[in-house]
This record gives C-alpha cells, structure tokens and sequence, in this order.
C-alpha cells in the first residue's frame, strides 16, 4: 500500500492535536494491510493492472458532470487503444460505483450515484469543507464533493480493490494531495477525532453491526457543530420501529437492522445530533442501481419481488433511500 505522505503531513500541520497523533501511526497502517499473503498477492495483481494503463500526464479529471470523466489531453489516447483500455479496466471489477468516462471508455458501474449525489449535493456545507467520506468505495462522492468546493476529502474503505479503483483516478488529477482513501474500516478511525466539518455515510449503515456504533463514531469525528450527511435505506414511516431479518434482506447477509425513519431520527437524536433534516426520500429503482459489464453479479431487480415491487424477494417491505443531515450537537 502507498503511503500517503501528504495526508500524513497535513494531518501534522493541522492545529489538531488528534489528527497529528492519527497521522504517525498511518504509515503502518497502511503498510500492514498488505503484509498477508493474499493481500499482498491481490494487491500487486491489480497495481500491476494500473502500470499497463495510460501515463498521469496523458489525461486530467473533471468531476463537474453526473459521469466523472478522466479528459484524453491531446488525443494522447487513440481510439484504437479503447478495446485495449477496456479490457484492461475490466480486471478491476466488479465497479459498484460511478459512472466514469476513462479516456475512450465509458465505465457503467452498478450504481449511477449521481442520481444520489443530486439528492444530497445542496444540503452539505461542503465549501472549504475538510470532509471524512466512511464506507467510501472507490470515492466517487469524494471527488464530487472536492468539485462542490471542499478543502479535502479523506475516505475509509478497507477493501483494497476500492483502494485500487481510487488510485486509478487519483493519478490523474491536477492535485492529488485533496482525496486520500484509506485501508481502514469504520472502527479503525481514532475515536473523539473531532477534526472534520463534514462526516459522510453514504449507504454504509445498514450494512453495520452495530449501527449507534456508527453514528457515534461519525458524531466523535466531527468539530463543534460539524455536519452529518448521511444516505441509507430506510422504511418509509414515522414510526419508531424496525427490521431484523431473520436470515437476509434484498440477499444480502450484511443487513442486521433496517430501521424506519422514524427510528433513524431517534437514533441521531441518541447519538448527539441536533437540527436533523429529512433533505429526501426516494425509491429504489433499476435506473439508479444496475447490473452492467462492469459489474455482473445480481442486482436491484434480481433483489425484489417480481410480482409485489414494494416487496423484497424475502417478503419484507422494500427500502426507501432516505437522505438526511444533522448537526453535532453541544452538550
């Protein structure tokens, strides 16, 4: 794993005492998530994947539009090379989110998540921001959010190949020093940081274990009065109630609670927020989420009921998408 040496210099510059303590064990950190065997094996497969796409110095990125393009300066890139390029790219999938445009290809990932950035995009105090995206993939919003005027992002995901999708478009921009993904999960980020003025968790609850966990964590990382935006399913109710699937929900086995809106409101007002806003919410629908060559296993019409849409394939109501912010409240 790179070091991410200007991550680790801004966090000692910084006037936080908790991000300069984080910042000297990073090194290690990062270093050690590819001391395994398999780690260490996947992890030069898909460098190696990286090394046999085009130069930095061949393109630039533009995160302006839905789709994030990485611009062919001077067609430095001919189109002959795009079957190469794609085939190339591919190696590194399943893509879970996007889309991107690189070079002469258009990468559809399963989620077209500039329908949930257009959600959300005018709630975030995102300029001047520095911002922590957790759950982050391949950071996607982080580059959308750095375009709406963030100082930096830093994102957390501990899944290399996300790692890896990052790097891929990290080279390419004009300053890289601005959106670092880290190789770490949720609970791997230093407790009472209080560091950040934006905390995100876009699609990252449901999938925990532990969900007041989470909120705390996010609430923790954030400055006095610092926001959270966050994204997660939800049932569409008032009420304070919620859902453990017995087994699995819409097939997935990560799901341990699915809450109403209702219950996600108490659990922020528990976990220290104030002024919670419900910025939308919206349906699951195949436009959003999708099956594509770059990501071929089941998806979102694969995980409803086929008769009974409002239903998923086990029976239970089927989520909303719901998008809230919240301010860190002072106790």
């Amino acid at each position: 794993m790179a070091i991410p040496v200007e991550l680790i210099k801004d966090f000692a510059a910084s006037k936080c005492p908790q991000l300069a303590r984080w910042g000297e064990s990073l090194a290690a950190t990062c270093q050690s998530r590819t001391a395994g065997s398999n780690h260490a094996e996947l992890w030069h497969k898909w460098m190696t994947v990286l090394d046999r796409l085009p130069p930095p110095e061949s393109g630039s990125l533009d995160a302006s539009g839905d789709t994030i393009v990485i611009a062919n300066h001077n067609h430095a890139v001919v189109d002959s090379q795009a079957d190469e390029i794609r085939e190339t790219v591919l190696e590194l999938s399943p893509w879970r989110i996007g889309p991107w445009h690189f070079f002469e290809v258009d990468l559809q990932a399963e989620w077209n998540s500039f329908r949930k950035w257009n959600r959300i995009k005018d709630a975030g105090w995102f300029d001047g921001a520095r911002v922590l995206d957790v759950g982050c993939n391949n950071g996607y919003f982080g580059w959308k959010v750095i375009d709406a005027g963030a100082q930096s992002v830093v994102g957390c995901d501990p899944f290399l190949l996300y790692n890896v999708q990052h790097e891929m478009f990290r080279r390419y921009s004009a300053d890289k020093s601005r959106h670092h993904i880290l190789p770490i999960a949720d609970h791997e980020i230093p407790s009472g940081l209080a560091a950040f003025d934006i905390a995100m968790s876009l699609g990252a609850l449901i999938h925990r274990r532990s969900p007041i966990d989470h909120l705390m964590l996010l609430h923790s990382s954030l400055r006095k009065r610092g926001q959270l935006v966050l994204e997660t399913m939800a049932i569409d109710s008032g009420d304070c109630n919620l859902i453990v699937p017995e087994n699995r929900y819409l097939k997935m086995r990560g799901v341990w609670f699915v809450p109403t809106i209702g219950m996600l409101k108490r659990w922020l007002k528990r976990t220290g927020f104030e002024e919670i806003r419900i910025v939308d919410v919206s349906p699951s629908k195949p436009a959003e989420q999708h099956r594509t060559e770059f990501m071929t296993f089941e998806s979102l019409s694969d995980f409803l009921d086929p008769t009974d849409p409002t239903l998923t394939i086990e029976g239970y109501p089927a989520p909303m998408r719901v998008a809230i912010t919240a301010v860190k409240r002072l106790f």
